[in-house]
């Protein structure tokens, strides 16, 4: 999948100097596969331009997805398989993202940002971030693509004390306010100097912004790492997520779970097909919800 769009305001502002072509990586909770979107960024003054270039998904295998889940919790697996598959996802990032730089970047990026796929993220029993892991070898991603890869996104805040989670708040603020200095955008989704978004990735969190700050942002529990699950039993494995909502459109909503959790690790792998009490291992204490 390709998508290519332009940003007038970006091209207007060429001649004010170079934009930093980057491509950005996830891989998420849902485990479906590796998206790589490409962007134009300009700093002028207190104001960053973007211009959005495209995205592209690559699947997972079948055999590297069966890997991945073989290592999150409640299973246990040893330093060896964590090893390997820590650099087999570095050589499939690598191939990634060199895809999506020949599509998406003209055959030239300047960075490349790796977030690395997820495989726990230790929370203590009164809330607190203790430490986080992701998967994906950097290095090999960075010798594969030769330009500088930033990777290691979430430890940086959980040593600060935060909880290494959500990600999307600084851009969230960024596209929700509006020019440096006047606020929080106005149109369809502000109120009264606020805005809000949910983003629904493999867990789903809200991010509130108002006079051009974040005033709350955390984890709601999860979507898509049960959603996706629900569309591959629904499908009898044809389907790894439900594409277009085909199947959400067909079947009667599930009844909801009882409780959110922060992500995938503290999730029972046959979650989904409970819908129910035993579909959480545990609640997390400390996780704020509306």
């Amino acid at each position: 999948m390709s998508v290519r769009v332009n940003d007038a305001r970006l091209n207007a502002g060429a001649a004010r100097g170079a934009a930093l072509r980057v491509l950005g990586c996830m891989s998420g909770t849902s485990l479906d596969g590796i998206d790589i979107a490409c962007a134009d960024l300009q700093l002028h003054g207190d104001e960053l331009f973007v211009g959005y270039r495209g995205l592209i998904s690559v699947p997972f295998g079948e055999e590297t997805h069966q890997r991945l889940l073989a290592v999150l919790p409640p299973a246990s697996s040893g330093a060896q398989g964590i090893c390997a598959l820590h650099a087999d996802l570095g050589h499939a990032y690598g191939a990634a993202f060199a895809r999506a730089r020949d599509e998406l970047a003209d055959g030239r990026a300047d960075l490349a940002v790796l977030h690395g796929q997820t495989a726990y993220h230790w929370v203590d029993e009164k809330g607190t971030a203790l430490g986080t892991l992701q998967l994906g070898n950097p290095a090999i991603t960075a010798e594969a693509l030769g330009i500088p890869v930033i990777s290691d996104l979430r430890s940086r805040d959980i040593a600060a004390g935060g909880q290494g989670a959500p990600l999307v708040p600084m851009f969230d603020c960024l596209l929700l306010s509006g020019p440096a200095g006047t606020g929080t955008a106005g149109g369809r989704g502000s109120v009264r100097g606020a805005a809000g978004v949910v983003n629904l990735g493999g867990i789903a969190n809200l991010t509130i912004v108002a006079c051009g700050q974040v005033v709350a942002a955390y984890d709601l529990g999860p979507a898509g790492a049960l959603m996706d699950p629900a569309a591959w039993r629904a499908s009898a494995g044809a389907m790894r997520f439900d594409v277009s909502g085909e199947i959400a459109r067909q079947r009667p909503s599930a009844p909801r779970p009882a409780a959110p959790a922060r992500c995938r690790s503290v999730l029972r792998a046959d979650a989904a097909a409970q819908h129910g009490p035993g579909a959480f291992q545990r609640r997390l204490p400390g996780l704020r919800t509306p």
